[in-house]
């Protein structure tokens, strides 16, 4: 099995201001469901958002969430990595989504010719019950809007 990767270029509305402060400065995330724009000491910067669904085989799930909490784990740690994280999805519980969060395109293809990707790769996929699935979002434009 491999890996089907969707890119579109888009601009996200959002609702909801996130803030954190790291070993990188300050960093403003504005958020809806994942996030998705940031800003660094006050300049807009674009973002990389990678989201794959990868569907896990029931009975193999604790075992494949540890791969997938290991991958995260290092994968945070590279250069030009905002965030990724891994999260199963509320209604279909054998649902691994991944939500990879990068600074530009070199820091995403960093991580693409990684060993611990290539590692995670060949380790996750005999508890794939199916071809997962991969979107790429390249942020281009920041929209302010208002909550409900």
């Amino acid at each position: 099995m491999g890996f089907s990767v969707l890119y579109e270029k888009f601009v996200l509305i959002t609702t909801c201001l996130y803030y954190q402060n790291n070993t990188q400065g300050y960093r403003y995330f504005i958020t809806a469901g994942t996030t998705i724009f940031y800003v660094t000491g006050g300049l807009w910067r674009n973002m990389i958002v990678i989201h794959s669904e990868v569907p896990i085989y029931d009975d193999l799930k604790t075992e494949a969430s540890k791969i997938l909490e290991d991958m995260a784990s290092t994968s945070r740690k590279e250069p030009g990595v905002i965030d990724y994280r891994i999260t199963f999805d509320i209604e279909a519980p054998a649902t691994a989504r991944i939500i990879e969060q990068y600074e530009d395109w070199e820091a995403v293809e960093a991580h693409e010719s990684s060993s611990h990707l290539e590692w995670f790769q060949k380790a996750i996929e005999p508890h794939m019950r199916a071809e997962p699935t991969l979107y790429q979002y390249e942020v281009t434009e920041k929209i302010e809007a208002e909550g409900p």
